[in-house]
This record gives C-alpha cells, structure tokens and sequence, in this order.
C-alpha cells in the first residue's frame, strides 16, 4: 500500500532532501524534487503508479492543481486503493479545480460510477421479482406499488435513473486538466485571439470537436510554419459555461 502525505513526507527527506510540508524548502529541495518530475515525464507510463508519484511530487512543490489531476488520473486507473483517494482529497482541498461540482457532474466524475451503476442494476433486478411475485399474488398494479417493497423499487429505479444519466453525462463530456499554464483560444490555432488565461490543472471538459491547425489556417487563407507538423485541438468547455479551443497535447484527460 502506498502512504498518504503524512507518512511519506520521511520517505521524501531522506530521498530528495526534502524538508517537512509547511516548512520552507531551500532551492536544492525544489531543484530535486523538479529533477525527480523531469526524469518521470521523460518516460512516461499510464499507469496509477506513475501518476501518484507526480502528484504527489507535484504536491511538494506546492503545484496543487497539477497534485490533484494527476492523482484524479490515479484513481481512476485504480479506483479501489484508498492511499490514492485519500492523497486526491488532499490535493483538491489546496487546488480551485472541483470547485462548485453539481452532484450531476460529481457523479460524472467519478471513478467508481460503473460499479455504483452495475449495483444498482444488481438491486433493480430484485426489486423487480418482488414486484412481479407481489403482483402475480394480488394482481393489483396499486397495491404493489403502495407496499413498502414498491417504494423501496421506485427508490432503486430512481436511482438507476440518475447513475444512467450521469454516466452520459461524462461520456458526452469527459473531463482533462492542463497540463502547464495556457491561453484558451477561440479557434484551433495560436493566431486565433486568446479567451483567457488559464493555470496549469485548470480543469475543462472536452465538447468532442477537434481540428488542426493547418486546416484552420487553409480555412483562413494564412500559411504555416513550414516543417512543423499540425497541431491537433479540441474544443472544450472552461468555467463551466465559456467554450473555446486548446491543443491536446496540452491536456491530460481523464
């Protein structure tokens, strides 16, 4: 099992000189810990492992809104391990990314949402035996539903329901994270006019049109940079309401 912050903070001091949190870390601490980053972004892996250790390095360096999407990252490639969501809970507690979530766009998010949905398919089927056997005895649709068994199905299949409906929700619009401090654009390429300014872990959900910058320069009669490959965008949503368009490679999606 991995340590939460607490615990791993001696491990840290002893391997990257650092000092404890809350205290002040001399430049050698901050030049580590970025050397350890730099050597795990050069390889990098999509696996918890790897994103745990750069969110939690990224949480010594006090870059919380990286902390807590790579730790997002974690736990949804391993939902079941406790030191991962209690570390995600840390960091989002220092970071403006899950600021204002709906119970909607909570639920969306969140990386145990198949299982809570296999649930309550599981419970959905037995309530609906119970209805079938009650009504088979009385064949009287009302007095069914009037029964305490009919609340408790009325309750399951609300719920079924809303996981559904949650779970479209995050299909149709799944959530990223910048990755380093960059401006929206409103259109697929650096000439377009910037929207805003956003920080590193800024959180967006992806709108599911992409292009590149070549065509929206063909489109615009303007030339490129000769010898530079085209840049692949997408258009995402920011602030919850404001729509504009970022580089993938920028993002780290979810």
């Amino acid at each position: 099992m991995r340590a939460t912050f607490q615990s791993i903070t001696a491990l840290l001091t002893l391997w990257l000189g650092l000092t404890l949190p809350g205290a002040a870390q001399d430049i050698t601490s901050q030049f580590n810990i970025q050397s350890e980053i730099d050597r795990l972004k050069s390889s990098p892996q999509d696996t918890a492992v790897y994103h745990y250790n750069l969110g939690t390095l990224y949480y010594h360096m006090r870059q919380f809104g990286l902390s807590a999407a790579h730790l997002d990252k974690a736990r949804h490639l391993d939902p079941w391990d406790s030191d991962i969501r209690a570390n995600h809970a840390l960091a989002t507690k220092r970071s403006q990314a899950f600021s204002d979530l709906g119970p909607l766009e909570w639920l969306g998010d969140h990386p145990l949402l198949v299982q809570l949905q296999g649930i309550s398919g599981i419970f959905g089927l037995v309530a609906l035996l119970f209805w079938f056997k009650s009504y088979l005895r009385s064949r009287r649709l009302w007095f069914v539903i009037a029964r305490p068994a009919g609340w408790f199905g009325i309750l399951v299949f609300g719920s079924m329901v809303f996981f559904a409906a949650a779970g479209v929700f995050s299909n149709s619009r799944p959530h990223a994270y910048t990755l380093s401090d960059i401006g929206v654009r409103s259109g697929p390429a650096e000439s377009f006019m910037k929207l805003k300014h956003l920080e590193s872990g800024a959180k967006v959900r992806f709108l599911g049109r992409t292009a590149t910058d070549s065509q929206s320069l063909n489109d615009a009669n303007v030339s490129g940079t000769p010898g530079i490959p085209p840049e692949t965008w997408v258009q995402v949503l920011y602030d919850k309401k404001d729509v504009g368009w970022l580089p993938v490679k920028a993002l780290l999606r979810i």
